[in-house]
């Protein structure tokens, strides 16, 4: 009882203390200094901020040591007046600096920033910090600052700027030089600073003293290799240290890209397996996780991709998968479920219960894995935060993956998590979402998501099904232009008009599926809308609601008529997959099939129109006026069905009221 009321107490003064600032700041701080390894109070006004009248208020503090930043989640609670959060500085910290959120708005103190230097337990400033505060704000050093902090680059100080807190550093701690000396030669590199030349060799001279006394270790001499390479253009120099580097550290970092150098080039990926087995011996992924060179960006995954997947394509072996997943970099985690999973799931290649096992192992790794260094500059819920708004398509895709394989509550979770970074923006997750909530009893939530997409005019047939059941009114077609948001359809027309057209085209005589011929050059007077698309083709598969949208709208206008071209067939049999698609998705398409340019390719109109109109890849969208000109035409597809029929049907409406005038 006595603590609590202590607590109560304490809570009581505080407010006092904030209610009685002389000139109220947004952040203000008890004590006003913050010491490493103290208490610190952090009160937050957020009546002050872009954050006024928010409700619920996140926090990040980030702590600059040895170099590098790192990032916490504060315990934010609210009083009558401010937010508060009570933490302990590490005994390390350089640095501090907080960030405050609300509803996708974040809040760092713009020009002022809440960023403050940390004293030490006599007062005095941390001579690291002054590098670290550089850094932070440098507009060439972006890479060592922390993430998405500064959103306004006025607030950027330029490369001399740069080089004055470096100086800062040094004056106050000599014994900082081996520290930041590479940071300034990049920076009098950026700068073309070439008088500094000498310098930067002296630096190097400096380092290589260091390792005379074998003080220095192998990522000292790396960085005097780039200095002397890259900055001095002296390779001279960087060779003699190369070889420096290769006698003293036979297992070290260079001897480890001289190996992913060697073993991507191996052809045979029999021996590729086996020189990947003896590296991970030699150089176990472990000691090197931190470590980032050229090679291990060029090669190291692509080492991993072509192992793991040979066999899978070659024996449907995914023993490699299972047994390399951990060393695998984190980088090619995502690629690695895109084409081991969402591509078979995607193409109906595989069931959700032969893929359930692969996913698993790939979604527990990305999720579970120990964050490197450099990610730990994320709080823990901002780095989660950031892993589902990365792989949200593959956590879409392992949702439904977990539905069909019996695990619809662990799919909803997943499905709940990822809302958030679909914005109403992708109806394929919309519609699906609308599945699972109405499979967990949850129905009464599936107007907020049909509503959000019709907003962001990503709605499909099904969410435009379910809106127009529930919708009581008589114009259901003007209630849903209402709800679209009005400036994202003004942005759309307006994207149209600049890549309108107006450009003579070849017109073909082309069969259905039923072997009718179908002259296109006959059609003078009609709109024609081209479609070409191929049954291997997921993106034009994807487009098709949207097209048949649209269909079924011009379906009684005899100005108008579609034309779904398929092209580039290499099945035999590709007819019947044509049928079989249509009568799976009930599409009602009038089906054209290109003719052949030669034995090989059924493309001679894509080909013709390619070579024409020097454009590449399908789905590939052309509408054609009644004078048997080109007037539009588009590449691939957006993710948006109801957004596709706007855009056909403005381009129509355009030429329709043309051909009045």
């Amino acid at each position: 009882m006595r603590r609590i009321f202590l607590t109560l107490i304490g809570l009581i003064t505080l407010i006092a203390w904030v209610n009685a600032q002389e000139t109220l700041k947004s952040v203000s701080y008890i004590p006003d200094r913050i010491t490493r390894g103290q208490p610190l109070t952090v009160i937050y006004r957020n009546d002050m901020t872009v954050l006024a009248g928010k409700e619920s208020i996140e926090g990040v503090v980030y702590y600059y040591k040895d170099y590098v930043w790192y990032g916490n989640d504060l315990q934010m609670r609210k009083t009558d007046t401010a937010w508060i959060a009570e933490i302990t500085v590490p005994t390390d910290a350089a640095l501090t600096a907080f960030k405050f959120a609300a509803d996708g708005i974040s809040d760092t103190g713009g020009e002022e920033t809440y960023v403050q230097f940390t004293v030490n337990e006599t007062g005095q400033n941390i001579p690291s910090a002054f590098t670290g505060w550089g850094l932070l704000r440098g507009a060439s050093s972006v890479r060592y600052s922390i993430p998405e902090y500064f959103t306004d680059t006025t607030n950027q100080i330029p490369d001399n700027v740069l080089l004055f807190w470096y100086n800062q550093t040094l004056k106050l701690d000599p014994s900082q030089r081996r520290n930041i000396w590479f940071y300034a030669a990049q920076t009098m590199d950026h700068l073309n600073h070439f008088p500094e030349n000498a310098a930067i060799r002296a630096d190097i001279d400096f380092v290589l003293s260091l390792d005379s006394a074998n003080q220095a270790d192998e990522e000292d001499l790396l960085k005097c290799i780039t200095a002397a390479r890259r900055f001095l253009r002296n390779d001279s120099l960087a060779s003699v240290i190369e070889s420096l580097v290769r006698a003293k550290f036979p297992n070290g970092i260079m001897a480890r890209d001289d190996a992913l150098y060697r073993i991507f080039r191996i052809s045979d990926l029999a021996e590729k397996e086996n020189e990947l087995e003896k590296l991970l011996k030699r150089f176990p992924a472990a000691r090197f996780v931190d470590i980032e060179t050229e090679n291990t960006g060029l090669y190291y995954g692509k080492i991993f991709q072509s192992v793991i997947y040979n066999r899978i394509v070659k024996n449907n072996d995914y023993s490699l998968l299972e047994r390399y997943i951990h060393d695998v970099p984190y980088e090619f985690l995502a690629t690695f479920f895109w084409h081991i999973v969402q591509i078979p799931y995607r193409d109906n290649l595989m069931t959700a219960k032969q893929l359930f096992p692969h996913a698993q192992l790939i979604i527990d790794e990305i999720f579970m894995r120990q964050r490197r260094m450099k990610m730990q500059v994320y709080s823990p819920k901002e780095w989660h935060n950031k892993l589902l708004s990365d792989n949200k398509a593959a956590l879409l895709a392992w949702s439904k993956i977990l539905d069909e394989t019996g695990s619809t509550d662990e799919s909803f979770a997943w499905m709940q998590q990822i809302a958030p970074f679909f914005e109403g923006k992708s109806s394929d997750f919309s519609d699906f979402y609308m599945l699972i909530l109405e499979k967990t009893g949850r129905s009464d939530l599936i107007r907020s998501v049909v509503e959000s997409g019709v907003k962001e005019n990503a709605a499909s047939p099904k969410m435009l099904e379910w809106l127009k059941k529930n919708y009581q009114g008589d114009d259901f077609e003007t209630y849903v232009a209402t709800m679209k948001e009005k400036s994202k359809i003004e942005e759309q027309q307006a994207e149209i008009n600049k890549h309108l057209i107006n450009s003579p085209i070849q017109l073909f005589e082309l069969e259905n599926l039923s072997g009718e011929k179908v002259d296109m050059s006959a059609k003078k007077g009609k709109i024609m809308v081209l479609d070409f698309w191929a049954t291997w083709c997921a993106p034009c598969k994807a487009a098709m609601p949207g097209m048949q949208m649209a269909v079924e709208k011009y379906k009684s206008d005899n100005q108008v008529e579609f034309y779904f071209i398929s092209t580039m067939e290499t099945d035999p049999k590709y007819k019947q997959k044509i049928h079989d698609f249509l009568n799976e998705k009930k599409y009602d398409f009038n089906v054209l099939l290109d003719r052949r340019r030669d034995d090989k390719h059924q493309d001679l109109v894509y080909s013709t129109y390619a070579a024409a109109f020097h454009f590449s890849g399908i789905p590939q969208k052309m509408i054609i006026d009644g004078n048997g000109n080109l007037r539009w035409r588009s590449t691939g597809y957006g993710g948006s069905p109801s957004a596709l029929v706007d855009e056909i049907s403005f381009v129509i409406e355009l030429l329709k009221k043309e051909s009045k005038l």
